[in-house]
Parts: C-alpha cells; structure tokens; sequence
C-alpha cells in the first residue's frame, strides 16, 4: 500500500538555513529539496505541496486523481507540479502555448516533467497565462481537473501559498538593514512580507527586486487583501536589465550556482546598488533551478 505524503514525511515545517558569504547574509531556502530524484527546490515546491496536501480528497475524489498547470518552457513550474504530484500519486498534464512537440521534446526541463510522468498538452497557440489558463478551463470541461495555478489558488488556499512562506521568515535576523527578494509574480515575495509582520521582524528597507521589468504590485495587493494586512513598507524594482529568457550565470560560493533566470539577476543589481560591505543586508533565495536547466535525468542518474 503506497503511503500518503504528510506534512512530517514532506518536511514542510523545517526552517531552512541562513548563512553567510562575503559579508551577505542568504536565507537558504533553496535547501528545501523533498525529492530524493529530482533536483527541484524551494519555496515553490513547498507551495505546491502544501496545496495538494490541503486538497488531497479533492483531488482524489472529485478531480479524477489529476492536476494540471500551465508554464512556459523556460519555467521551472511544469517540473515543480510534476514531480509533486507523482509523489501524491496523481496524474499530471503539463500544458505549454506557442511551441511545438519537437521544440518541447529539445527542452531540458520537459524532460524532467516527462521523467515524473507528465502528459504534455501543446495545443495552445499562444503562450501568455490568459491562453493556458483558457486552454486548462477548456479541458476541465470533459474531464475534471485540479488546476495548479499559484495566483488562482491564492484566495481558496492562502495557507498553501502564502502561509507556508510567511513560515520561513522566523530564522532571519532582526537587525537588517536591507533584505533584497528577488520576484518573478510576486507571490513569494508577498509570503515573506507576511511574514515580517508576523514575527515583528522589520528591516529598515525591504526591497522587491522584479527581475524583468514587470510591475507585479497587483498581486502583492491582492495578497495583502486576502489576508487583511494594510500595506506593509516595501520598495519596489523593476528591473529591466536582462529578459526574463535572459539566463546569468553567477556563482553564490565555491560550490553552487545562484537560479540563472531569478537570483542571479537580482543579487547582480544588489551588488551594484546596494552597500552591502557597510549595511547588514540579508539576500531571500527562493530557490534554484540551474541544476534542471543544466542536467538531464539521465546525466544526473550515471
């Protein structure tokens, strides 16, 4: 008998690490690896736990087993639902816009969703979330389904994607005077401002690094909202140095690369504009994707 995930057997609750390098302080929540086969990590694989262990009957009962996401091919997001719901037993259909099977079967990370048992659906023209989400609505019409879509599941199950951030921020130290997070949609970044408030942890500037130039601030309104927060005090920064399919290799020690799409662009406008050598300044990894965009299974596996 295959036994259900837990939130003990999944370690939602452990407090990854802060350490230090140079000078910088690092919230290491990268380090959060469930997945003894698959190297995903972070805040978003702990997100998409939390949400199938909230809605496990659902899914089970009322969804046929099967969950299903929309992604880009440059997003680590097909690979985090995937190889969450294979460790749930569920059934996964991973959709992709604007591409083709060929072009998908080139990809390193649709690889790894097909490696933890993903269909693959590339019927959409178009790859903006509008046209995946239409295109996931369109299927739920013959066949339910559980969508896994962060910002839609935000209002129904706040615990899983807000709280299970906010959670994390307990560890940091509170006398920062600059806390940098680096955000794509800005949903992570609103779990960690919730945080703040809930441990009365207050950095004298927090700033919310976008790291492609989107104005993301609707969403950390939203989730202030839900939540009834007020406003927290944040600084805001688009930054439209790189693209988003801009990758930028920097190393964070010796050791271990920073996520080539997100921290990576982020800690370079920290380092030219923050004076990190004289202010105590604390760097949020949320996680890290370079192993997925640089390993395949079978390269990781020999």
């Amino acid at each position: 008998m295959t036994l259900i995930p837990t939130y003990e057997s999944l370690r939602i609750y452990d407090i990854t690490p802060v350490e230090e390098y140079n000078g910088i302080i690092y919230k290491r929540d990268d380090k959060y690896l469930p997945f003894d086969d698959v190297p995903i990590s972070g805040g978003k694989v702990r997100q998409a736990a939390c949400l199938m262990l909230n809605n496990y009957d659902t899914i089970k009962n009322e969804c046929n087993g099967l969950v299903a996401t929309g992604t880009s091919v440059n997003s680590p997001q097909g690979i985090v639902v995937s190889r969450t719901a294979k460790e749930f037993g569920f059934d996964c259909l991973v959709v992709f816009g604007a591409t083709k099977k060929e072009t998908l079967m080139r990809n390193l990370m649709v690889r790894w969703v097909l490696d933890s048992g993903a269909r693959l659906d590339y019927e959409c023209g178009i790859g903006y979330d509008s046209a995946l989400n239409a295109r996931i609505k369109k299927i739920s019409n013959t066949i339910k389904l559980f969508h896994v879509k962060f910002g839609i599941n935000l209002e129904s199950n706040p615990d899983a994607i807000i709280n299970s951030i906010a959670y994390q921020v307990q560890n940091i130290p509170h006398d920062l005077d600059n806390l940098i997070i680096p955000t794509g949609s800005a949903i992570t970044a609103g779990g960690i401002l919730c945080g703040l408030k809930e441990y009365n942890i207050n950095p004298k500037r927090v700033i919310i690094v976008q790291i492609s130039g989107y104005d993301r601030q609707n969403m950390l309104h939203k989730i202030f909202n839900v939540l009834d927060l007020g406003y927290p005090h944040y600084e805001y920064v688009a930054d439209t140095t790189y693209p988003y399919s801009k990758n930028l290799y920097i190393k964070l020690n010796n050791t271990e690369m920073l996520d080539p799409v997100y921290e990576a662009k982020a800690y370079e406008w920290m380092i030219k504009n923050i004076d990190y050598k004289n202010e105590k300044t604390l760097f949020w990894i949320i996680g890290n994707s370079y192993y997925v965009r640089t390993l395949t299974p079978q390269m990781l596996r020999e």
